[in-house]
């Protein structure tokens, strides 16, 4: 399975438009994102958005299920309310529902923002938008058929 942005290359910098608002030049534009080659069978895609960074602690900025099985790309900016019909966005570590840009804090160094596209072999998962990321793992680990993953950098 493939991930990609036609915003940024794996491992390079996530452009500051698709940072939080809280960042000058932010827009908080969740990016584009294209995937392909994953398995028959595939069902559904969950996504998550996630900040590596120690300091972080995986912080979650995007929490995206239930995305329907023809979808093979998101727009930018579709975070929220142009996201495929049927899919369902979730809290984020900042306490909204749907996509939260990078901010990290001032002079923490540079940090890893890992965007993983999950292949599922169920249409739908039911769980609550309030659910947290560490409990998602549990739920959706017996329906992942395979994933991919892109890391973009950010760093203010």
């Amino acid at each position: 399975m493939r991930l990609t942005s036609p915003a940024f290359q794996h491992n390079k910098p996530i452009p500051t438009r698709f940072a939080s608002m809280g960042i000058r030049g932010g827009n908080n534009l969740s990016p584009p994102l294209q995937w392909s080659d994953f398995p028959g069978g595939t069902r559904s895609f969950a996504l998550s958005m996630t900040d590596l960074h120690p300091e972080a602690a995986m912080w979650v900025h995007w929490l995206v299920i239930n995305i329907p099985a023809q979808t093979t790309s998101l727009a930018g900016g579709s975070s929220p309310g142009a996201l495929p019909r049927g899919s369902c966005e979730l809290f984020n570590s900042f306490g909204e529902k749907g996509y939260c840009g990078p901010q990290p804090p001032a002079g923490s160094g540079l940090h890893r923002y890992q965007i993983t596209v999950f292949a599922l072999s169920t249409e739908n998962l039911d769980v609550s938008p309030y659910t947290p990321y560490p409990s998602l793992g549990p739920v959706i680990k017996e329906y992942i058929l395979s994933s991919a993953s892109l890391t973009g950098t950010f760093e203010r």
